[in-house]
């Protein structure tokens, strides 16, 4: 099956390295022909003069202008193509080298790990080689945002999560547009703080807009200086009054300049307008079907618009209060027009008409973004599957169950149920014999689950809850926490929360390992037992091979599970396989002979 995933990634890599080597040998053309016209204009010109005939040396001017300038169109237009083909090129190529194990090339949320999370640092949600690193491939940072909240507050409705599964269903076959959404936003820059300004300038108060006298002023002040210049031409009227005009100009614009300035805190983000609002159009111009992608498109029209349309003009009003700022051009425009106050006269009139529908279109890119990143990653494991929702009481019913990150010639899956709150699975096993990895791959397994992505098992049907590990806790110098400590803490906050009432499935690894043997035997033993008590549910691993008989004392509740290994004389073998029972065999001695850490 990934054979043909690869196969159709090839295809589509090289249909558009096709069309860029067509592209480029137009723009060749185009440079060509744009040497031999002004060459050619040089030339003509040049006959022109000698014949003395001003019109016809005026009129060859203008056609060679015309020309030229429609092949400068041309060619920019190419340019753009060639980009944009280039992004698609990248996206597959991209995708190929995933299929091959490599996800560098993809964003990995190092600035979303977060050690105090309940579960998202010991399952390495994020950072390098982490699921969100196979799954990111967002556009913009709001949707990267969002596709790391998907992942960080996992849904636990029911009706929610089927409705996100049928979007990322209906993604997961939609890779031209998919990958046309991605190249265009990849194309476009953005810095964090653009969204953030972007919203901070539709909450500040109107500048101009109540202002009476402005809006008269603004209106009439064009048809005054044309008056003016006009009698002036005509010799009607004085040229000195048209330099008062220009001095008065002067004084309403340095009047008015602080309130120009908080203009360019927008002007700086046309790039980031122009490409939400291109993306926007993508989403607009596709028809979709599921129920949350048709009810987030429709919120795009407005006054039988699109949203492109409306953000787009915004940018171009933006754009338009940028050309003020050329020291050539702006006080020609101030002059004629008073162009800053222009400016923010028509600022003033789009904040007022969409001031709460922006924050609503970056809601539906981030959306789907978020969401068709999760449709590739539904396409690129077509034998993954959309996980049965159980909404009354507790379960967790697996079969085939692996964990993605891991290559499926190598992977190794099982199968692995508990039915019921207060079920433990006790999971024993030699070091590197495969119990850390068992509990990454049930926790991440849950928490595509809940964020409505496909998982990695042939069967998977689950009741959705919180998720809380303890797994790899740290000390802090900083607080002056001890590991035990800092464990501890986390330990107490899981008391804490069955306290109250609240479902968490809890993964740990195990427990109190920065104290001495006997008192760990004990202190796990009890905090085991009050899990139990509290209805917590979950996995928990641990060398304690004494901890085992807690199924005696519970045999309802817990479950003896391992993963053993084969010693033959100085060889280990690992099979990876989940059996029933407590492991018999250990190896850390001879794993340790065997690195000639110490002696045979």
């Amino acid at each position: 099956m990934q054979k043909n995933i690869k196969e159709i990634y090839e295809k589509i890599k090289n249909s558009n390295l096709n069309k860029l080597n067509n592209k480029k040998r137009v723009l060749t053309i185009i440079s060509f022909l744009r040497l031999t016209v002004f060459i050619g204009w040089a030339i003509l010109e040049y006959f022109a003069l000698t014949t003395s005939n001003l019109i016809f040396v005026i009129l060859i001017f203008f056609v060679f202008v015309l020309l030229f300038t429609f092949l400068i169109i041309t060619n920019e237009k190419l340019l753009n193509e060639t980009k944009y083909l280039k992004e698609l090129i990248k996206i597959c190529q991209n995708e190929l080298d995933l299929l091959a194990g490599e996800c560098k090339n993809f964003d990995s949320g190092l600035k979303f790990i977060n050690p105090n999370h309940s579960y998202t640092y010991d399952l390495d949600i994020f950072g390098n080689s982490s699921i969100f690193q196979y799954l990111n491939r967002t556009c913009t940072i709001i949707g990267k945002s969002t596709l790391a909240n998907y992942l960080s507050n996992p849904l636990k409705e029911k009706k929610e999560l089927i409705l996100r599964q049928q979007a990322i269903a209906e993604l997961k076959n939609k890779i031209e547009w998919r990958q046309n959404f991605q190249a265009i936003g990849n194309l476009y820059s953005e810095k964090e703080s653009d969204k953030e300004n972007i919203l901070n300038w539709l909450n500040e108060p109107l500048i101009l807009f109540h202002n009476k006298l402005y809006r008269i002023l603004l209106f009439v002040w064009p048809f005054l200086v044309f008056i003016q210049l006009i009698l002036s031409i005509l010799q009607i009227v004085p040229y000195k009054l048209l330099l008062i005009t220009l001095f008065f100009q002067i004084i309403i614009v340095g009047y008015n300049k602080n309130k120009i300035r908080k203009l360019q805190k927008l002007g700086d983000k046309v790039k980031t307008l122009k490409k939400y609002s291109k993306l926007l159009k993508e989403i607009d111009n596709e028809n979709f079907i599921s129920p949350k992608l048709k009810k987030l498109s429709r919120i795009l029209k407005i006054d039988n618009k699109t949203t492109f349309y409306h953000i787009t003009k915004l940018a171009k009003i933006s754009k338009a209060y940028d050309n003020n700022l050329s020291m050539f051009v702006g006080p020609i425009l101030n002059f004629f027009f008073l162009w800053s106050l222009q400016c923010i006269i028509r600022m003033d009139k789009w904040k007022i008409k969409f001031k709460d529908e922006l924050p609503k279109w970056f809601f539906i890119i981030s959306e789907f973004d978020a969401l068709s990143s999760l449709g590739c990653f539904a396409f690129n494991n077509p034998d993954y599957i959309f996980p049965e929702i159980e909404n009354h009481k507790f379960i967790l019913e697996t079969k085939e169950l692996g964990h993605p990150l891991i290559n499926k010639s190598v992977r190794v899956n099982n199968n692995f149920n508990l039915k019921n709150l207060g079920d433990f699975a006790m999971i024993t096993g030699a070091n590197m014999a495969g119990k850390s990895t068992f509990l990454r791959t049930v926790g991440v397994n849950l928490v595509l689950a809940m964020s409505g992505a496909p998982v990695c098992a042939k069967k998977f049907r689950f009741f959705p809850t919180d998720i809380f590990t303890s797994m790899r806790t740290t000390d802090s110098l900083q607080k002056n926490e001890s590991y035990f400590y800092a464990e501890l803490k986390r330990l107490k906050t899981i008391i804490d929360k069955l306290t109250l009432g609240q479902i968490n499935f809890i993964i740990l690894d195990e427990l109190l390992k920065g104290t001495n043997s006997k008192d760990k035997e004990t202190g796990s033993r009890i905090f085991i037992e009050k899990l139990i008590k509290l209805n917590g549910v979950g996995l928990i691993a641990t060398h304690d091979l004494n901890l085992a008989d807690i199924e005696k004392k519970h045999p309802d509740k817990v479950k003896n599970q391992c993963f053993e290994v084969e010693i033959k004389g100085e060889k280990i073998f690992f099979d990876y396989k989940l059996k029933d029972g407590v492991t018999q065999k250990m190896n850390a001695s001879l794993l340790m002979r065997q690195m000639s850490i110490i002696d045979n």
